[in-house]
């Protein structure tokens, strides 16, 4: 849930800040200078969410790998068990968490970090070209020219 509401907080001011620039920019942004803005943006929360992961799994909580991987277990567990799937299936499901493939995702390692910048870059990239189509403004293309002022 935390996870979801940061998402939706960080697209929120992507889209407000941006539309702000645009503003004082003129009120005239291209597809690509909205997405280059927008990539830029993004560079700098994807690599501030891996730091801020980072610092905590390795420093604030060492052992968060851990409870989470018995918190997602329990969890799928109480779903299959609800969906009325029999143990085979249930443990086969479930290997990635019992074997511990899943809590060495967490572990704070310079591979795993450098995944998640890959990922959620990635998936950024994609929202941002969504954004940036939707929060882009051409020019008229036939403005009026301003009227001159006479002179004396």
């Amino acid at each position: 849930v935390f996870q979801l509401l940061s998402f939706a907080i960080v697209l929120t001011l992507l889209i407000l800040l941006d539309k702000e620039v645009r503003k004082k920019t003129g009120g005239y942004w291209n597809f690509g200078t909205a997405y280059r803005r927008l990539i830029i943006s993004s560079v700098f929360v994807v690599l501030l969410s891996v730091a801020c992961n980072f610092v905590l799994f390795k420093y604030v909580d060492p052992e968060l790998p851990q409870k989470v991987n018995d918190a997602t277990l329990e969890n799928l567990n109480q779903r299959l068990e609800k969906a009325g799937l029999e143990q085979a299936k249930i443990d086969k499901y479930t290997e990635q968490f019992t074997n511990g493939e899943f809590k060495a995702k967490l572990q704070p390692t310079f591979k795993n970090e450098l995944t998640s910048f890959g990922i959620g870059l990635l998936i950024y990239a994609v929202i941002d070209l969504i954004i940036a189509a939707s929060i882009k403004k051409s020019p008229p293309l036939f403005a009026a020219e301003p009227e001159e002022e006479p002179t004396v």
